[in-house]
């Protein structure tokens, strides 16, 4: 078989494509349906919460770190967003629109950020209905 590097990379990949992977030194063929029905599906947390409130995100230890995506489902405002860890931060990657910050009390928006505590606050004057995953840990 071609080493991987001599390989031309696909520009699509069907259902029932052969992909080659490497079991324990040897090489076996694997669909990709078969592949990606193999994976576990992620699902979004709903957090329904009202103006002028803030909540704490559980379980956050010096090594509390990822990326979390987030949408705001009333006004379709999505964002992608770098959970620190230890440095204590919150870094804002991706954003359409603009209703969310990374700032606390940012007046008119959706804000996460670092406070004692990883928090999400909602300064808008309604209330806010998030959908929200994180992956990391």
């Amino acid at each position: 078989m071609a080493a991987i590097t001599d390989l031309a990379a696909a520009s699509s990949v069907a259902a029932a494509d052969n992909l080659v992977i490497n079991q324990s030194g040897t090489d076996k063929k694997v669909t990709k349906a078969v592949l990606l029905a193999s994976t576990v599906p992620v699902s979004p947390t709903a957090i329904s919460m009202a103006a002028n409130t803030v909540i704490t995100l559980a379980s956050q230890t010096a090594l509390t770190f990822g990326i979390m995506f987030v949408t705001e489902s009333n006004t379709g405002h999505s964002g992608i967003f770098a959970i620190r860890g230890g440095y204590n931060n919150v870094v804002e990657i991706a954003e359409s629109g603009t209703g969310f910050t990374i700032t606390k009390d940012a007046a008119g928006s959706v804000n996460i950020y670092y406070d004692t505590g990883y928090k999400i606050q909602n300064k808008t004057a309604a209330t806010v209905s998030l959908y929200m995953t994180i992956i990391g840990v």
